[in-house]
């Protein structure tokens, strides 16, 4: 795969971490050299398993998709059971709300019960 080495050094893409963070700065200089076009650095980059060459692109592409909905999902998971937690305590502190509000109405009420039976 032919990346520009200009392009992914100047973003800080992952690409570029993975390519160039396992290198020395001896490497990356000679890479820099052997690459140089009128078109910037060009690179071959090249990812193979067992013989087997893969996009580098398209399996990072791939894993940050995984990683980006593995993250979403137990966000998503974490919000739900907090907001949870807090409509719990919401519903609980309305109905002490409401039983307090009861409680002093039958209070007043009694209250203006006595009041009439006393005149």
């Amino acid at each position: 795969m032919k990346i520009n080495l200009n392009k992914e050094l100047k973003e800080r893409t992952l690409v570029s971490n993975i390519i160039f963070g396992n290198m020395s700065m001896a490497i990356v200089e000679q890479l820099i050299e052997e690459g140089k076009t009128e078109d910037g650095v060009i690179g071959d980059v090249r990812l193979t398993v067992n013989g087997r060459e893969i996009d580098l692109q398209a399996f990072i592409e791939s894993w940050q998709s995984q990683v980006s909905e593995s993250i979403v999902s137990k966000a998503k998971e974490l919000f739900d059971e907090k907001f949870g937690e807090i409509d719990d305590l919401f519903c609980d502190l309305g109905d002490r709300i409401k039983s307090e509000i009861h409680k002093r109405l039958e209070e007043w009420e009694k209250e203006d019960w006595e009041k009439e039976n006393l005149i």
